[in-house]
């Protein structure tokens, strides 16, 4: 038994990785039949093992509540970006409301939407 490399709609990956996403491909033959480790695999798909997205770090200011655990955030530099709450907050029922202090995760792709990833305590509140 040895690694299948699979051509799918979602680049080139291993048999095993296509299984874990349910999704299906074409069997490659020929030049890359040779490539068997799945660190090699990643480096042809761009990602380097070990590494994550890079992400930008900001604070900001609740100012409107929407739907679905999605919030309005004004950045200290004056930008407003929607924030959906992470999974953590999430699972810890920590509540957000307009005019909580959060940080928040933005991508380097696409700096209109993040992460709410901390709830920044008032100084002047108990909870």
């Amino acid at each position: 038994m040895g690694i299948v490399i699979l051509s799918t709609s979602r680049g080139i990956m291993t048999d095993r990785e296509a299984r874990l996403e349910r999704i299906g491909g074409e069997i490659l033959k020929g030049g890359l039949s040779n490539i068997t480790t799945p660190p090699l695999i990643n480096t042809l798909r761009g990602v380097l093992p070990g590494m994550k997205e890079q992400k930008w770090i900001h604070e900001g200011l609740i100012t409107e509540s929407l739907p679905n655990g999605m919030f309005r955030v004004r950045l200290d530099n004056e930008n407003m970006i929607l924030g959906y709450v992470s999974g953590k907050i999430r699972r810890s029922f920590i509540r957000i409301l307009p005019g909580d202090r959060v940080k928040i995760e933005v991508s380097r792709y696409d700096s209109t939407k993040g992460r709410i990833i901390y709830r920044i305590r008032n100084k002047d509140s108990n909870n």
